[in-house]
C-alpha cells in the first residue's frame, strides 16, 4: 500500500529516546485508539463552510438544505451519497464535485492542522515517555510498528491521547502494577501470566509490545 506521509513528525519519533523501557505499538492500534476520539473541531468548521458555499446559489441544492431545516449533518450525509434508502431521491444526493472538494480539504487538515500527542503516563499522571506531536495522517496503511521509550514507573502505565484543539484528552489502559499487560491480547507472548498473580521477576522486564489498548475515559 502507498505511504500516506504527514507534514509533522513522520515517521513517529519517541519523545524520550533515553528511556530505559521500550514499547512498540502498531499503526493499527494507534489508529483504532484515535478513531475513538471526537472529531477535531477544525473538520466540522471546514465541512460547514463547504456546505455554505454549495447552498449559497439559488439552486435545488439550497432547496434541499432548507427542506431539512438547514441541518449540516444531514446535508453532508446526502452530498456524500450515504444512507441511500433515505436520501437517494434528492437532487443533492451523491454530488461528486462536493466529495472531491471535501476530500481535498480534509487531506490538508489531516496533514497540517489535526495534531495528536500520545504520552505514556504513570499512575500519578506524570508523563514518562511518548511520541512527539504528529499530524493525523501519519499512519501507513498496513501494520507498521512504532517504537517509543519511557522512564521506569512503579505502578500502572497508561496511554494518554490529546488533540491539539485543546478540548479532548483520552486515557487508555495498557498495564498493571508489574508493568505487564493485564490480559492476553496485550501480551507479546501468550505464555506469560497476567493479572494480579504475575511472577515478581517480571517486574524487571523492560521491553513491551502493545498489541491493543482500551479507552478508560
Amino acid at each position: 500500500m502507498a505511504v500516506v506521509k504527514n507534514k509533522i513528525n513522520f515517521p513517529l519519533e519517541s519523545l524520550n529516546n533515553s528511556g530505559l523501557m521500550t514499547f512498540t505499538i502498531s499503526s493499527e492500534s494507534l489508529s483504532r485508539a484515535i478513531s475513538l476520539m471526537p472529531e477535531h473541531t477544525a473538520i466540522g468548521v471546514m465541512r460547514n463552510a463547504l456546505i455554505d458555499a454549495f447552498v449559497a446559489p439559488p439552486t435545488q441544492i439550497r432547496l434541499d438544505f432548507q427542506h431539512f431545516n438547514s441541518n449540516y449533518s444531514i446535508m453532508h450525509t446526502m452530498l456524500m451519497g450515504d444512507e441511500t434508502a433515505t436520501y437517494s431521491s434528492y437532487y443533492s444526493f451523491n454530488r461528486q464535485d462536493y466529495q472531491a472538494l471535501y476530500k481535498s480539504k480534509l487531506d490538508i487538515l489531516l496533514s497540517t492542522t489535526v495534531i495528536y500527542t500520545v504520552s505514556l503516563k504513570d499512575s500519578f499522571a506524570n508523563t514518562i515517555g511518548g511520541f512527539n506531536p504528529f499530524s493525523s495522517n501519519v499512519f501507513i496503511e498496513g501494520n507498521q510498528k512504532y517504537k517509543l521509550t519511557a522512564n521506569p514507573a512503579r505502578k500502572n502505565i497508561s496511554i494518554s491521547i490529546t488533540q491539539n484543539d485543546g478540548s479532548v484528552s483520552r486515557r487508555y489502559s495498557i498495564s498493571n502494577k508489574y508493568l505487564f499487560f493485564t490480559s492476553k491480547p496485550y501480551l507479546a507472548s501468550s505464555s506469560h501470566k497476567y493479572g494480579v498473580n504475575q511472577n515478581p521477576e517480571y517486574k524487571s522486564r523492560t521491553i513491551f509490545s502493545i498489541l491493543d489498548i482500551l479507552k478508560t475515559n
